[in-house]
């Protein structure tokens, strides 16, 4: 085994193991606050940089500064599993190929698993909405302007597929009915 390979070999676990250690996310736009762990993963891509004389800057962690009061520092998740896992990869590639590929799966198959859980929250989401709507017509209380926007609601749902698209659905029928918020929040129960 050659020197080098000696030397990255440490790395390469390393990276396996700080990729481990950060949780799927449930939406693909979660973010991660906690700088230590960038700052580690940029820390091995240095040392790998130094050890092989290869760029590996691509695979180098950038968090997003927010102001929401206080400066907050993030980093997507979906973005930082991605780029470790494409690290990895590289260096098995280069490096390692005669080994067993660690992780088996690819970075599309974490890709693939948050939009999975996404649409299935999606759908809970959607299929609890609709039963809250079915719920609010059998309301008797209900005035005709607030049951028309339930029913035109409903009807609308086997077109939506995400929170957002509900969100649309929901605002575009109140202003088409010429329904205020408090009409809107009666019709909806809440």
């Amino acid at each position: 085994m050659s020197d080098k390979k000696v030397q990255i070999r440490p790395i390469y676990q390393e990276l396996q193991d700080y990729l481990s250690q950060i949780p799927l996310p449930k939406y693909s736009y979660e973010n991660l606050e906690s700088h230590e762990i960038w700052e580690r993963v940029n820390s091995a891509i240095d040392e790998l940089q130094r050890i092989t004389g290869n760029d590996f800057s691509k695979f180098k962690i950038t968090a997003q500064i927010q102001y929401e009061g206080e400066q907050i520092i993030k980093v997507n998740i979906v973005v930082l599993r991605t780029a470790i896992h494409g690290l990895i990869g590289r260096l098995h590639g280069e490096y390692f190929p005669e080994e067993p590929r660690p992780f088996g799966g690819s970075p599309s198959t974490v890709i693939s698993q948050t939009q999975s859980q996404e649409q299935t929250t999606n759908v809970n989401l959607i299929l609890a909405f609709q039963e809250q709507l079915i719920q609010r017509l059998n309301d008797e209380k209900l005035t005709r302007p607030e049951r028309s926007f339930l029913e035109n609601v409903k009807e609308g749902l086997a077109t939506v597929k995400s929170y957002a698209q509900l969100l649309q659905l929901v605002l575009s029928t109140a202003k088409a009915l010429n329904l205020d918020l408090n009409m809107v929040k009666n019709a909806l129960g809440i």
